[in-house]
């Protein structure tokens, strides 16, 4: 996959990235909602496995900076034309904005490319930045999903009747 907007370029993982994943995938801040820090090691067998093998991960590159700043999350769930958005970035680059322009380009790209019905997001209700992002896209709670987490969604109608 290769996505441009005006800021990032969301693209395959590649080996040069490990780096850059590592600065974030080993920052306490970064991981508080997710799992414990990854040593370098972790972080590269992640990325191999997740992000270059299996493909359910995509480094999201800064344009102009040519430096992975994070990663989205954008796989399969549990229907045939549904698809798991999520996202993980650098602390650095927090609180620019960076995981709504990287999420309305996957919903371009999922809605209109993929032909998807639904996207869905989850995370832990006490990561308040994470689901305000969520809510700024237009998703909505979903009670009907049997998961751990709490799940939103948006349909393929909700967002073309949404105006960003």
């Amino acid at each position: 996959m290769r996505i441009e907007t005006k800021r990032l370029i969301i693209r395959d993982f590649r080996k040069d990235d490990f780096n850059d994943a590592f600065e974030y995938l080993s920052d306490t801040s970064v991981m508080k909602y997710l799992e414990p820090t990854f040593t370098f090691s972790q972080t590269k067998k992640f990325i191999l496995k997740y992000g270059i093998d299996e493909k359910v991960i995509f480094a999201v590159e800064e344009k102009y900076l040519g430096k992975v700043i994070g990663h989205i999350i954008f796989h399969k769930f549990n229907k045939p034309l549904e698809y798991e958005l999520g996202w993980v970035f650098n602390l650095k680059y927090h609180r620019k904005g960076y995981a709504k322009e990287a999420s309305l380009a996957l919903f371009e790209y999922g809605f209109n490319k993929l032909n998807l019905e639904s996207i869905i997001a989850e995370t832990v209700s006490n990561n308040k930045k994470s689901i305000a992002t969520i809510l700024s896209l237009g998703m909505k709670i979903n009670d009907s999903y049997k998961e751990n987490l709490p799940i939103w969604i948006i349909t393929k109608n909700d967002y073309k009747n949404l105006k960003y």
